[in-house]
Order: C-alpha cells, then structure tokens, then sequence
C-alpha cells in the first residue's frame, strides 16, 4: 500500500491551526478532536479510528470540491487530508497484522530461525547473521530485522523496542509494540529502510552464472 506514515493528526484546536471559524472548520475540529478520543493502544479501537480518519477524509474532500470559500485556506485543508490518509493506511496495515497473527512471537523466532521454505534441497544454504549488534558504521544497534520489516514504515526502531521490553517486564499487560508505539512520540526523521517492489527489484537482482554473482540486467 503507498503513501504509508506514522505521523498522527495532532490533538489540537484546529480552529486556531487553520486560524479562521466556520461551520466547516467546527465540523472539522469537532471529527478531529473525536478521532483523537479513541484509544490508540487496543487492537478492536483499530477499525474506529480508520473510520474517523476516512470521515474526515471525505468532510476536506467534499468541501475542497463543492464548499469552498475565499477564506478557506485549501492548501493545509488538503496538508491535513494527506496525513489523514496516509495514517488511516499505516493503521490498516497494523490491522492486517494483528487480523493475521502476525506479531507473536513466535512468528519472530521463525522469522529469523525457520529457513525451510527458502531451501533450495540440491544447494547448501548460506546462514545469515541475525545476532543483535553495535555497528560502528552505522553507529546505532543493528539486527532487530523482524521488527523493521513487520513495520509498515520499515522504521529502525530499536531504542523504542528496547524500552517497551523494560517495560514489559514491569507491566506483562503492556499494549504489543506497535500499539504502544502510538501512544509514544516518534519523530518524523527516525531511519526507515527501503524495501524495492516490481520493476526497482528487478533492477538489482544477482544471478548465479558459472561460480560468480551476475547483474541481471547487465554484465557484470
């Protein structure tokens, strides 16, 4: 699903955000401030917030279209109805998830342990390193990959799993991660790592020829 993010809309008064009242800026004010009332670390809250934030889509869709006044200020009308759209798809993403059972763990340990289904039986398998460690390099704890790739965002998140897990131990009815996440701060500049699709993939698949690695799409 494109236009993925995290980012929420803001619990504020969006009637001093847009900086002018109507009766379409009370409407929207009142949908966002009811949006933000809905607990945001509950897996069954996950569908009502979609359905807020896919109301609220509509009320700046309509009114961009049909309602527009000279006052309105259609450029962060259409600011707000992107991030509204790009968080109602991040929450159906986390929906999918927790729907298909995904998030326990032990789903993790066979993500980085259970090989089989990538074997091929007449080639020995190469085992990678999934050991948690400090890069230098990158300077930053590397190796927490199911968590990076379950993540919608493919956000590197590990100085937040590492405090959920201290807390976990404190309060084992701690929301899962990614719902506890919501109720956390997570600034927009976090590292995320991108997964290639389609034709990008295909670009960069290696090849096995003769005893060397091949590019697909060229020589070398």
């Amino acid at each position: 699903m494109s236009d993925i993010d995290w980012i929420d809309l803001p619990d504020d008064n969006y009637l001093a955000v847009l900086g002018y009242e109507t009766q379409n800026t009370i409407a929207l004010d009142a949908l966002i401030r009811e949006y933000n009332k809905i607990p945001k670390d509950q897996i069954p809250t996950l569908s009502c917030r979609i359905k807020k934030l896919n109301k609220i889509i509509a009320l700046v869709q309509d009114w961009t279209d049909n309602r527009l006044e000279a006052i309105d200020k259609k450029k962060h009308l259409l600011w707000i109805s992107e991030i509204a759209s790009r968080k109602k798809n991040y929450l159906t993403e986390l929906l999918t998830i927790y729907e298909n059972n995904l998030h326990g763990e032990e789903e993790q340990q066979a993500y980085h342990t259970d090989i089989s289904s990538l074997k091929d039986p007449a080639k020995a398998a190469v085992i990678l390193n999934n050991h948690r460690f400090f890069s230098l390099k990158m300077r930053e704890y590397w190796g927490d990959f199911w968590i990076e790739t379950l993540d919608p965002c493919h956000r590197r998140v590990t100085p937040f799993l590492d405090q959920w897990k201290e807390l976990k131990k404190l309060n084992p009815e701690i929301p899962h991660f990614f719902l506890w996440l919501e109720t956390q701060h997570i600034p927009k500049y976090v590292p995320r790592v991108t997964y290639l699709k389609g034709e990008e993939l295909e670009k960069r698949r290696l090849i096995i020829k003769d005893g060397l690695f091949w590019e697909k799409t060229d020589s070398e």
